[in-house]
């Protein structure tokens, strides 16, 4: 159901970069999003939990496209280390919430849970 209203809703942001987790579960959850924005699903072991950099907020930021949106589907041991790194304070994230981060060149100037 997730994946379905996921489809949905983000490309309404118009992404030009869909990028998953290697899990079947991340994988899964945005290929509906890929699809409708004709983009190609890019698998990232990076942003999965092992895999990721001690630093993932660091590999965000490298996969940012200036201007653009880029959805990426993390994992739940790596997602709260991300939002920490940008926010600059510990921040829950629950299973299988979706984020909106806004960027200012690579600096985190807003963000929104959306579910």
């Amino acid at each position: 159901a997730q994946a379905a209203e996921l489809a949905a809703v983000l490309p309404s942001y118009r992404p030009i970069r869909v990028i998953s987790a290697p899990p079947v579960r991340c994988v899964d959850t945005v290929m509906g999003v890929a699809e409708a924005v004709g983009a190609p699903l890019e698998i990232d072991p990076l942003f999965g939990e092992d895999g990721a950099p001690v630093d993932p907020e660091r590999h965000l930021l490298e996969v940012l496209v200036p201007g653009a949106a880029v959805v990426v589907c993390s994992q739940g041991g790596v997602i709260p280390r991300i939002l920490q790194a940008l926010l600059g304070r510990p921040e829950h994230a629950k299973k299988g919430s979706v984020w909106v981060l806004t960027f200012q060149g690579d600096v985190l100037s807003e963000a929104e849970l959306l579910s």
